[in-house]
């Protein structure tokens, strides 16, 4: 499925950004807004508690006040302790109106308007005998159901300030533990976006750089495709022309070395032919001297010779190297066919052979691995010292079929390790290579591991010569 990116990788960046940021503002505004309602909360229970606590002592006090007043008013009819009896009263009914605005969560006061009716009452059977001493004196002991009940309206009070309390306090403890839930509910999303946009962002600079990879290793068939902000996709569709342009810079190769190859090989048969009618002594016998000039033009003959058909077979490779024909192949009958065809250059050197080439049969093309092994065996008899040993080894690793040829040459140089398998590569020759060679050989050897799905490499042998490692699939391939 196609990712839809941004137009620019700037863009994508910052909305990235956006992403990973947008839980945590929404876990951030969450929390300040659940602590703004709840203070608000706290600060209205404060002040209400404030003032039901304040308002139920001026209760009580107004009343004790207007018992005082009329008990002493009875007795001195001192319209001074009258005047004092009707404001404690006015103070009594302010401070009942007061409290009765004040609404809780538990519910209203409870008794509040009974004894607000009860003191109003009071208060006009008072005045209304006002003249009468005697009937305000047997009216005074009411006061004390007031008061009484002003009493109970005070501890009502701190009962419902308790209660207020405990309920803010649960609240408090539920926000917090809502918080909480919020927070992780939106940690994911956040660990999401924090790993998930990196990812995004890696995948096209991943899908370029195997991409640059491929033309490093000179594999030109794949089309460089990436699924990216529209920059990162433009800059593919410029390494694709790039490759489209390599993809004709070796076709003309191809095209240079075929006819190359042709327009050499005919002069070559005659020079050669008239060569070796000159050795063979059928235009007469030769001077020592000629014949040692005539056997310097059959050496360089044979060589240009060998160098023209490493030519056509490396052209034909390049011209399609995927051409493959799967069979059993066994890595002993192959090892062995190899050995065959290098006998005489083996006897030369008197070089000996530690064949460990197990008996392993896989699915593969036996010709091409005879020409990787051949171009190998042909390498590592040029660099080894007369009467030197070459191991072949040939075995299984977990899904793999692994082939080693080791020789006792000087190995590999540092300097020479990444250009050792380029086309026509010519490296440090060592006082053991017996002859120049065309520098062809491992790379028709790397050319055709790849074909067949592996992969050549140099393989570190401290205290060793050179050893070349083919990895090859033991599976058989989907050929197109």
């Amino acid at each position: 499925m196609r990712i839809l990116y941004p137009s620019s990788f700037l863009k994508f960046t910052l909305l990235g950004f956006v992403g990973a940021a947008i839980p945590i503002l929404a876990g951030l505004l969450y929390s300040v807004d659940s602590l703004d309602r709840l203070t608000r909360d706290s600060q209205l229970m404060v002040y209400q508690s404030a003032k039901a606590v304040n308002g139920s002592r001026d209760l009580q006090d107004a009343a004790a006040t207007m018992e005082r007043a009329a008990r002493q008013y009875a007795i001195l009819g001192d319209e001074t302790l009258w005047s004092a009896y009707q404001q404690a009263h006015a103070r009594f009914a302010k401070t009942g109106a007061m409290l009765n605005t004040l609404v809780w969560n538990g519910g209203q006061w409870q008794g509040l308007d009974t004894l607000i009716a009860r003191e109003a009452s009071l208060q006009e059977t008072l005045a209304a005998s006002k003249s009468r001493a005697n009937s305000i004196t047997a009216r005074t002991h009411d006061f004390s159901a007031v008061l009484d009940d002003a009493k109970a309206i005070s501890a009502q009070s701190h009962i419902l300030v308790d209660q207020e309390t405990s309920a803010l306090l649960t609240r408090a403890e539920k926000e917090r533990a809502r918080v909480y839930w919020v927070l992780w509910g939106l940690a994911p999303l956040f660990v999401l976006m924090v790993i998930g946009v990196p990812l995004l962002i890696v995948k096209p600079i991943q899908q370029i750089d195997a991409a640059i990879r491929r033309l490093r290793d000179g594999n030109l068939n794949e089309p460089i495709k990436v699924n990216g902000p529209s920059d990162l996709e433009y800059l593919a569709l410029r390494l694709d022309w790039m490759r489209q342009g390599l993809l004709d810079v070796e076709a003309e190769k191809s095209r240079f070395l075929r006819h190359l190859s042709h327009e050499l090989k005919t002069p070559l048969t005659a020079v050669r032919e008239s060569a070796d009618l000159l050795w063979d002594g059928s235009l007469g016998s030769l001077t020592g001297a000629q014949s040692e000039v005539v056997s310097i033009l059959r050496q360089n003959g044979q060589r240009l010779q060998k160098l023209i058909e490493d030519l056509l077979a490396y052209r034909t490779l390049l011209s399609d190297p995927h051409q493959i024909r799967l069979q059993p192949t066994r890595a002993r009958e192959v090892v062995n066919r190899v050995l065959i065809d290098q006998r005489a250059a083996l006897l030369a050197k008197n070089i000996r052979i530690e064949n460990q080439a197990g008996d392993i049969e896989w699915q593969a093309d036996p010709e091409k691995v005879r020409v990787i092994l051949d171009n190998l065996l042909s390498n590592a008899i040029k660099f080894s010292p007369p009467g030197g040993c070459i191991h072949i080894r040939a075995g299984v690793e977990e899904h793999h079929v692994v082939l080693e040829v080791l020789d006792q040459g000087s190995g590999v140089s540092e300097e020479d390790r990444p250009h050792v398998f380029n086309a026509f590569y010519q490296g440090r020759q060592p006082v053991a290579a017996s002859k120049q060679g065309t520098g062809l050989g491992l790379s028709i050897a790397k050319e055709l591991a790849m074909a067949l799905g592996g992969r050549i490499a140099v393989k570190d042998t401290p205290g060793h010569g050179a050893c070349f490692q083919v990895v090859l699939p033991k599976a058989p391939m989907k050929t197109t």
